[in-house]
C-alpha cells in the first residue's frame, strides 16, 4: 500500500466522522429553526399584500329620537310627538321605509284627531321621498332648492282644515297605518343622507315652523 495512504489511514475515519456529525447536526437545525424558509424568504422575498379596506356600510341609521304621548307603543293621535332623524347612505335602487300607524276610530275615539307629520330629506345623489296613505294613495314631497350638489325633498300632511284663530281643526287624516319611502332612483350610491320624520299636533304654528307652504291648510 502507498505510504500515503498509510500515512491517512488514522485521519480518514475521524474525518469520515466529523462530516457525518455536520450533516445531522446542519439538518436538526434546520428542522428546528425552520432554516430552510428562512433562507428562501431572504434569497427570493414575496411582494407585499395588504388587505382591501372595507366598504362603508350602507343603510339609515338613527340618530335622535323624541318621544311624547302615547306613541309608538300604540297608535298616533292629536296628543302624540314622535320626532326622528336618521342619516346614511343608500346603494342604486336601495330604500328605506318607514311605517307611522295613526289610530283608527276604533282604537281611539278620536281617530288621528289633529295630528299630522312633517316628512324632509336631503343629501347628495339622486333620490325620492314618497308618503303612501293607507288606501295606497302615494304622495311625493315637493322639491326644495337645496345648497349646489344636493336635493332636498320635504311635505306635510295634515287635516283638511284648520282655523288659526279659534285653534279648531276639522277633520282628520286618514287613520291606519301610513308609510313613509326613502328611495334612492339614481345609478350611484346616495350619500349624506338626512332623513327626519316628525309627528305632532299640526296646530297653525308647527304648519308654519315646519311644512312646505303648499301644504298648509289655515287661512
Amino acid at each position: 500500500m502507498p505510504k500515503y495512504f498509510k500515512d491517512q489511514g488514522g485521519a480518514l475515519p475521524i474525518l469520515i466522522l466529523l462530516a457525518a456529525v455536520g450533516i445531522i447536526g446542519f439538518l436538526l437545525i434546520s428542522n428546528t429553526f425552520n432554516f430552510r424558509d428562512n433562507l428562501f424568504s431572504q434569497l427570493f422575498p414575496k411582494p407585499s399584500s395588504y388587505a382591501a379596506k372595507p366598504s362603508p356600510s350602507l343603510g339609515m341609521n338613527l340618530i335622535s329620537e323624541t318621544i311624547r304621548g302615547y306613541a309608538p307603543t300604540d297608535c298616533y293621535h292629536e296628543d302624540s310627538a314622535h320626532d326622528r332623524t336618521w342619516v346614511g347612505s343608500l346603494g342604486p335602487s336601495q330604500s328605506f321605509q318607514v311605517s307611522l300607524p295613526f289610530c283608527t276610530y276604533e282604537e281611539f275615539v278620536t281617530g288621528p284627531g289633529g295630528a299630522g307629520f312633517m316628512m324632509h330629506s336631503f343629501g347628495k345623489g339622486s333620490f325620492n321621498l314618497t308618503a303612501t296613505s293607507p288606501t295606497g294613495v302615494v304622495t311625493k314631497g315637493h322639491f326644495k332648492i337645496p345648497k349646489p350638489g344636493q336635493q332636498d325633498y320635504r311635505g306635510c300632511f295634515v287635516q283638511p282644515y284648520f282655523n288659526a284663530v279659534t285653534q279648531i281643526g276639522t277633520g282628520t287624516i286618514e287613520p291606519g297605518t301610513w308609510t313613509v319611502t326613502f328611495i334612492n332612483t339614481g345609478t350611484r350610491t346616495a350619500s349624506n343622507l338626512e332623513l327626519r320624520i316628525y309627528i305632532e299636533q299640526a296646530v297653525s304654528g308647527w304648519q308654519e315652523a315646519h311644512c312646505p307652504q303648499e301644504d298648509w291648510n289655515f287661512d
